[in-house]
């Protein structure tokens, strides 16, 4: 169905008499076809500033070319080689699956580590407990300012994000409310790692599309445990669970079976340390990105002034 919203599979097979079980076989994902969902054509520009169609299909078939004549595995994310016979079988209930998610070798990296320590990890619902507190500002919190904390707000993959102030005339739909020392774990578009340890001393509200976790301080720290939903760990795990097209999203149902290594108690501490200096090193690389972008757009102005300079000589 053309211009439609509803993704679209392409299985390519052929037939045999004669099944290698050691053959690989192509998968790749194109999120843009070079036409919009009205059926326009969906343009971009290139870095010289030509228009050209935004399509990801003339590099999956690059990609492609290079595999099938040449045997050079892919080098994108969104393209892999996976056996699959391997993988059959391995999941009860999806034992026969040949969508892109469930055989990405993210998920079957941690399907092996899992296999190898899973008598050591324990569930997400075993080390915090699920906050849902409702409220519909627009009707409960009239006429009030209140401290709020949208899906925009959160960064991804990062432990920064913002408490807006607004009003709450301003929210019709239902937010959650969040405290100090909670995790917030954004369940749409989970493949974004939009989750984050709330430090801020004053509570505020949250997106509906977040979970609102409490750690159970005795078994692990907020901070760290938001880093380890925010890891390729947790991600291999839920990848073949996201549902949906437009805004795909994982279940509550399915992230309370995520399952983490537990830290020690009496090596909590030590863990933090060693995560926070980690945490202070990307700081610093950020900001000394920010300087030498600084730097370089004041060599730009810079050198477009002394050419006029030299001309008007």
């Amino acid at each position: 169905m053309p211009y439609a919203s509803v993704e679209a599979s392409i299985v390519i097979l052929q037939k045999t008499d004669n099944i290698d079980e050691k053959t690989l076989t192509f998968f790749a994902k194109a999120d843009y076809v070079g036409r919009k969902n009205n059926g326009d054509e969906d343009y971009i520009y290139d870095d010289d500033g030509n228009e050209v169609l935004n399509n990801d299909l003339p590099s999956v078939l690059e990609e492609w070319k290079c595999f099938y004549k040449k045997n050079i595995p892919p080098k994108k994310t969104n393209i892999y080689i996976a056996n699959i016979y391997r993988n059959f079988g391995v999941d009860n209930l999806n034992s026969n699956r040949l969508d892109f998610a469930y055989h990405h070798p993210s998920r079957q990296l941690v399907s092996g580590v899992l296999k190898k320590h899973k008598s050591s990890l324990v569930h997400l619902s075993d080390v915090c407990e699920e906050i849902n507190q409702p409220v519909v500002p627009d009707k409960e919190l009239q006429d009030q300012m209140i401290l709020y904390t949208g899906l925009a707000n959160i960064e991804s993959d990062s432990e920064h994000y913002t408490q807006s102030l607004v009003s709450a005339n301003s929210i019709k739909s239902s937010v959650k409310l969040y405290q100090k020392g909670d995790v917030l774990f954004s369940k749409m578009r989970p493949n974004l790692k939009k989750c984050i340890h709330v430090v801020h001393e004053m509570p505020g509200y949250c997106s509906s599309e977040c979970v609102v976790l409490r750690p159970i301080s005795n078994k692990i720290s907020g901070r760290l445990l938001a880093a380890l939903l925010r890891s390729e760990f947790v991600y291999g795990q839920i990848i073949h669970l996201i549902t949906g097209i437009g805004r795909p999203r994982i279940s509550i149902k399915d992230l309370r079976s995520i399952l983490l290594p537990l830290p020690k108690a009496e090596r909590m501490e030590a863990y933090e340390l060693i995560y926070d200096e980690k945490m202070r090193e990307v700081k610093e690389l950020k900001e000394e990105a920010v300087r030498l972008t600084k730097l370089s757009q004041e060599l730009q102005v810079n050198s477009t002034n002394e050419l006029i300079n030299v001309l008007l000589k």
